[in-house]
């Protein structure tokens, strides 16, 4: 399952192997916004950050999107949990594809 630690800047540090292998290149150092919303056409700094609010409110959020893939638009599930290591906050992106209905 992809997943991805976000920090306050809304920048990827860190992604896991299978984060790496599905978006091929736009992993760490990249924005988190450019890992869904890019795929989905509307990129924007302006755009809601759902992993800073999880961070501020220090509770999980959940969003669905369609993002663009080489197979065609795929359904996914994006759960965003806040974490703290130290003094820093962060927040642990984790996408899970959604079964097509």
């Amino acid at each position: 399952m992809p997943a991805f630690l976000i920090d306050r800047e809304r920048v990827v540090v860190a992604a896991n192997g299978p984060a790496r292998r599905e978006l091929q290149g736009l992993a760490e150092g990249g924005a988190c916004f450019e890992l869904l919303y890019c795929r989905q056409g509307t990129c924007a700094l302006k755009d809601q950050c759902y992993g800073l609010e999880a961070m501020a409110r220090r509770l999980p959020l959940t969003a669905d999107y369609t993002i663009a893939t080489s197979a065609g638009p795929a359904a996914v599930l994006a759960q965003y949990l806040p974490v703290t290591a130290g003094h820093t906050s962060l927040c642990l992106l984790v996408v899970s594809t959604r079964p097509r209905v």
